[in-house]
Parts: C-alpha cells; structure tokens; sequence
C-alpha cells in the first residue's frame, strides 16, 4: 500500500473520522455475541470498520430461537465509539456493547429502535478488546443489516434543560417495546400519566402498567421523584441487555416518594416501570428524572503560552502556544469561538471559523475591530496564534499571571503563564523555548 502523506498520517493518528465508510466485509457464520463466539473484525482505527450480516431466523422476542450475531475488535488508542446498524423499515434492532475480561465479557449497555440505530459512548479504554451484539425482533423473516464501527461520539451533549416537554403516558404502553418515550437523557426529564384500572396482588385480573424509556448521554446517578393519587404505586427502573430488561432498582410508596438510580452508562436505554397496587382507577401519577449531582465538567484541553505581548494600557495582545497534536482536528469552517485572556475577552458566533488549504482553522476580523483580530490555530502541528487589541485586561502590578482560554465549538482548551512586567508594569512580556521549534 502506497505509504500516507504526513498530513493524512496525523489525521488517522488523532482519530479523525473519514468521510467515507470502510466497505463492509461479509459476516462469517457460525457467530455470536458470547456462544458461538463473536467474529473478529480487527483493530478499529479513524477509518472505521464495517461487516454486511444478516438475521436468519429473527424472532418476536430477539431471543433463541432467533439468530443473534456477534462481532469483536481491538482499539489501539482510547476514544469515542459509534456503532451504526443500517437497515430496510419495518422491524425493530437491538445492539449491545460488552468488554472481554478474564471471566468473560462484561455487558456495557444497550440499544433498541428501528435502524437506523446508532449505539454511542464517549471513551473506550485503549488495548482491549470489545464486542457489539445484534438482534431483531420480527417474524422470523431474514433481516439483512449493514453494521459500522466508527471513532466518534454520537451522544448529544448534556445541556442541562429543565422539563422541555412533559411527556405524556399513552396507550397502548404496557410493555417495554410499547415504552413511551422521555428523550435523551440531556437535562431533567417530565412524564405523567393515568393508570387505568388498580388490580391488588392476589386478585383475578391484571392492573394498568404505564412504561417509559430514556437513553443516558454521562455516567451519572439519577434520582426519580414521583407524585400520585392516594394509593400505593410501585417503580421499576431497567437496563436494556442482549437477553432482555435487568433491574437496577424498585420502589413502592403513597402520594409521594423518590427512587435512586446506581450510575447510569452513557449511550445506554433504560425502561421505567409504573403500577399500583392500591388506589382508585383513574389513578394519575407524574415523574421528575434528575441527575444526583451535577455532571462534571470536560476537563479542558492543556494550552502552553510559549511567547506573549500584553499591553495593559493602550491595550492589544500577541500570545503565541502549543497544544496537543490532534486536538480539534475534526473542527472544520462554521464553529463558534469564545476566548479569555486576563480578564478580558468575548464570544463570536456561528461561521468565525474558516478552514484553510493546509487544514489550519482561522479568524480574522477587519483592522480596528476591538477584541480578538486574527487566530490561526493548526491542529495538526498543534500551534496557535493570536492577535487583537482594545479590551481592557485586568490590571495589577502584582499580578503577572497570563490566563487564557479558547473554546471552538465543543472543545475547551485552557493555559496559564507568569509573565514579566515590563516599561514600568505597562506591559506583560513573556518568552519561553518553543518546543516545537
């Protein structure tokens, strides 16, 4: 194979995805996700794998006698995982995601939904080996499918919304597959509902169950609160897995009550349960689906000032860095900006950002323009530098202290430096060894 140009090479090495998909190798039966065992698709690079299966019988439940397919590869490198199963209409997938380990593989968490249908988590660990499972729930018809394996996170961000939409119970929903649904689980989630008919243990009939389903985007632990007609209503929380619903967690209470959630697994569905066993039907009910503790902030990525030029009056600035190679290589023209820098600084909105021909982003404003002016920034050699001027920065002769702090798109990158006073404390200068140089 004719050997990479640098620039491709340091693309595949910081795991940017390529825009075209591999070409799908043909699945190899007898496979399995535990038994037989799963088959092998290699090492999974930026350029993503790809296999063409099929399932052949499916079943109503996805369970034997169904076919279940299963398939393993290796990372080199930690980093986000996507798996995306393509298929015609009609029925309804499931794909679960598992790590090898000395005593066997450890379920990670599943999926469920007509394709396309993408599992996502943000970080697998790097040189282990991993499996993806596959099911359907149909009639026994063959179901051909096309399943992608690629370095990037599909999971929408946390944003910390509060009740966007109040979800509302709907039958038919008795059943996980009939799950009504609350959305991602991105900020606090809202549901109510009515359960039709209240059957006491022991009594011939069977009481209204109300189902309600969420996929988690962090590994954090929830907290349901909930709030009912007089009565007695039991909760049931569930992880989806390869063999069905598993339960995390069970509650009972009267007109109020709460139930804790462990961590939830990111890119993973959960099922909630609603019933009562005492009370009079119509008997409403509504929930609040809450993280028990604020999801933890990115930790940004390290940005060192390597040469600066800040005049604290008449102001303008010149700052000069490096960063980790790769680090916004997946940016291209349209991001948005934001930028600190000692106490002065702004945001710029959609579009600032445009690519040049040597992948470089950059930003440039007209001349006289009051903030930040130019912003070359390489993630491929991983240098930036900036220029700008007519802010005021935060002043302080006993403070020497360069801060700065750059925000494109998704991805915080952060830096501090002492500089030294210079012409009577009017200007922070600052020279370091560029280690790239």
């Amino acid at each position: 194979m004719r050997p990479l140009p640098c620039a491709a090479a340091l693309l595949l090495a910081a795991g940017t995805v390529l825009s075209s998909p591999p070409a799908p190798v043909p699945e190899t039966e007898p496979t399995g996700f535990t038994t037989p065992p799963p088959q092998f698709l290699g090492l999974l690079g930026a350029e993503g794998l790809a296999v063409a299966g099929a399932l052949d019988p499916t079943s109503p439940t996805g369970l034997d006698p169904g076919d279940r397919d299963g398939f393993s590869f290796t990372t080199g490198e930690a980093g986000p995982l996507a798996a995306t199963l393509e298929a015609a209409p009609g029925a309804t997938f499931l794909l679960a995601l598992a790590v090898e380990g000395e005593s066997g593989p450890r379920a990670l968490g599943a999926v469920s939904g007509p394709a396309p249908l993408t599992l996502s988590v943000p970080d697998l660990e790097a040189g282990r080996t991993w499996r993806v499972g596959v099911a359907a729930f149909a009639d026994g018809a063959p179901l051909p499918y096309t399943l992608t394996l690629s370095r990037e996170d599909a999971l929408p961000p946390w944003d910390g919304s509060l009740c966007p939409g109040e979800t509302v119970a709907a039958e038919p929903d008795g059943s996980a597959a009939e799950a009504g649904d609350l959305g991602p689980f991105t900020g606090v989630r809202c549901a109510r509902g009515t359960l039709d008919s209240v059957v006491p243990p022991g009594f011939e009939g069977e009481g209204d169950e109300d189902f309600l389903r969420f996929r988690n985007v962090l590994p954090v632990a929830a907290r349901l609160r909930f709030r009912a007609d007089p009565g007695l209503l039991r909760v049931e929380a569930y992880a989806l897995s390869f063999v069905g619903l598993s339960s995390i967690g069970a509650a009972a209470f009267g007109e109020a009550g709460a139930l804790d959630l462990p961590a939830l697994s990111p890119g993973a569905d959960y099922f909630l349960r609603v019933r009562a066993d005492q009370g009079e039907a119509p008997l409403d009910w509504s929930l609040v689906l809450e993280p028990l503790a604020a999801p933890r902030e990115p930790e940004a990525a390290p940005l060192e000032l390597t040469a600066a030029r800040v005049r604290l009056q008449e102001p303008s600035f010149r700052v000069d860095g490096t960063f980790p190679p790769g680090t916004g290589a997946d940016l291209g023209s349209g991001v948005p900006l934001s930028w600190t820098l000692r106490g002065a600084g702004g945001e710029i909105g959609e579009g600032v950002l445009t690519q040049d021909g040597r992948g470089r982003l950059v930003h440039r404003a007209p001349a006289g323009t009051p903030g930040l002016r130019r912003l070359i920034l390489d993630p491929l050699l991983g240098r930036f530098r900036m220029r700008g001027g007519g802010l005021p920065f935060a002043a302080g002769a006993a403070d020497p202290l360069l801060d700065l702090r750059l925000t494109l798109g998704g991805i915080e990158m952060a830096g501090e430096a002492e500089a030294e006073f210079r012409a009577g404390g009017k200007v922070l200068v600052l020279r370091r060894p560029d280690p790239v140089r």
